[in-house]
């Protein structure tokens, strides 16, 4: 969707992401802002409020709180409240990994405050890394929330799967397990036949039922559960990232060094044929939020190997600043939003040309978790 001006003054350019922290306690494999890299960064709302209030006359769109860990920014709450007086009548959600819900003192009635005083809806997203954490995850919103009135679920496979794949991944695992007496299976629809003790050890014992097994393999997944209040809670299941923007060679941290034209044909076709990762930090619109993170990380960073033209193109992006012209912002995001030669950067040959999907788990994003929160410092 083309942004459009909605009059002489505002701009709807769709999603407003506000990156308000490098900080997460979590280390998850190939995070797409590097956050497992535990670089330091919290933007504070006072310093920031009123370049966002300039931005607030300029355009508009759905804005989404993020980081990092927006939770763990001590200023969250004024984010919130500020973002929300500034955008009144657009949805804003905070996306956090949902493992700080009930721990911000506030939070709860603060998003109640602001239901009830704007138009516009405010909620929290939790991005779930690690299926096997669901039920704590939904016993924590359990907790956050009064008393639920609304739950509901909608799955979607992996759109890298199909149904025969599937089956005969299960198919594998069945014969695997199965003796001589159980019947075999040419479809799911068979094991539904199977004598009742060998459906029950396969569903017990094994947890390879057909349901057990596609509810294993779905990939999107969201829970969405609102209280009586009115306040609600999306969880999202988003346990798998695709490689990120910074490379691993014999254990030595590099960036990539990409055709910039290959590797923008290849994020436009993984997305979709939109480039949408245009986000916000310290008041600056960046289209490709890779860089505003890469940036971040080589400074703080030393044993990232990069060369003399790697970082004069990484320090040669210049962001959207407030005191753009409507032509000059209609031009910055109609290029999100269109396959073009043209609109390559020269910093897309820091992006990846061939994307491993990495599976993420309990393991694996709690392997450096933070066991004290951050200072007012970090």
């Amino acid at each position: 969707m083309v942004p459009r001006t909605m009059n002489d003054e505002m701009i709807d350019i769709n999603d407003i992401n506000i990156h308000i922290t490098n900080v997460c306690n979590y280390s998850c494999p190939e995070c797409n802002n590097l956050c497992d890299r535990k670089f330091k960064g919290h933007q504070l709302w006072d310093d920031y409020k009123d370049i966002y209030k300039e931005w607030s006359n300029r355009i508009t769109g759905a804005i989404t709180i993020q980081g990092g860990e927006p939770l763990m920014n001590p200023t969250v709450l004024d984010w919130v409240r500020g973002v929300r007086g500034l955008w009144n009548d657009t949805a804003l959600k905070i996306v956090t990994n949902g493992s700080r819900i009930n721990q911000v003192s506030g939070l709860y009635n603060t998003i109640l405050e602001l239901n009830k005083q704007y138009n516009g809806e405010t909620h929290i997203q939790i991005s779930l890394h690690a299926r096997e954490m669901r039920e704590e995850v939904v016993d924590s919103v359990i907790e956050f929330l009064d008393d639920i009135e609304e739950y509901k679920v909608e799955e979607y496979l992996d759109y890298k799967s199909n149904y025969a794949e599937l089956f005969n991944n299960w198919q594998l695992y069945y014969n695997a397990a199965k003796d001589a007496t159980w019947p075999q299976c040419t479809n799911f629809r068979d094991f539904y036949k199977l004598p009742q003790y060998v459906q029950d050890e396969c569903t017990i014992d094994l947890k390879i039922s057909p349901y057990q097994w596609l509810s294993s393999q779905i990939q999107k997944q969201t829970t969405t559960l609102i209280d009586r209040n009115g306040v609600m809670v999306e969880i999202w299941l988003m346990d798998w990232f695709d490689s990120n923007a910074l490379n691993c060679v014999d254990g030595n941290l590099e960036l990539y060094d990409n055709d910039p034209a290959e590797a923008y044909r290849t994020i436009m076709s993984n997305d979709g044929g939109q480039c949408r990762c245009h986000q916000f930090a310290e008041g600056k619109l960046y289209r490709c939020a890779v860089v505003q993170s890469l940036g971040e990380l080589v400074n703080q960073t030393p044993n990232i190997l990069v060369t003399a033209d790697q970082l004069c193109d990484l320090h040669s992006y210049v962001p959207l600043l407030s005191s753009s012209t409507n032509a000059e912002i209609d031009a910055f995001i109609n290029q999100s939003f269109r396959f073009n030669e043209k609109d390559v950067l020269p910093q897309c040959r820091f992006c990846p040309i061939t994307s491993i999907p990495t599976r993420l788990t309990r393991e694996n994003i709690t392997m450096k978790i933070r066991k004290e929160p951050p200072t007012n410092a970090d």
